[in-house]
């Protein structure tokens, strides 16, 4: 892999990393998500190898990073229509009270 190639998935990574609702790096290694430290992320596209190469990302972080992208906003539009169900459920209570006298 080129450095060109790791400073390009670097910058996906990045993207993703936002995307995803990280502030930083830091914040996405505390948040304990995937179980690897700060100092082992930090070494990606930084640390060369013995044959003095970049170290590259993970190929599987790319993949990992869109999934969880993809279920936040799948648990978020959940929420959603739960949330829209119980304020029309809430109104339904209110005008049969209404209707009752309660």
């Amino acid at each position: 892999m080129t450095n060109k190639e790791i400073e390009r998935d670097k910058k996906l990574f990045l993207e993703l990393l936002n995307q995803a609702g990280f502030k930083s790096i830091k914040h996405f290694a505390d948040s304990n998500e995937i179980g690897l430290g700060y100092s082992t992320i930090t070494k990606w596209s930084v640390e060369k190898d013995k044959n003095g190469k970049l170290r590259p990302f993970p190929k599987w972080i790319f993949s990992w990073m869109r999934l969880y992208i993809e279920n936040k906003k799948l648990m978020r539009l959940q929420n959603d229509k739960l949330i829209k169900e119980n304020i029309r459920l809430r109104e339904k209570i209110d005008n049969i009270s209404k209707i009752i006298g309660c």
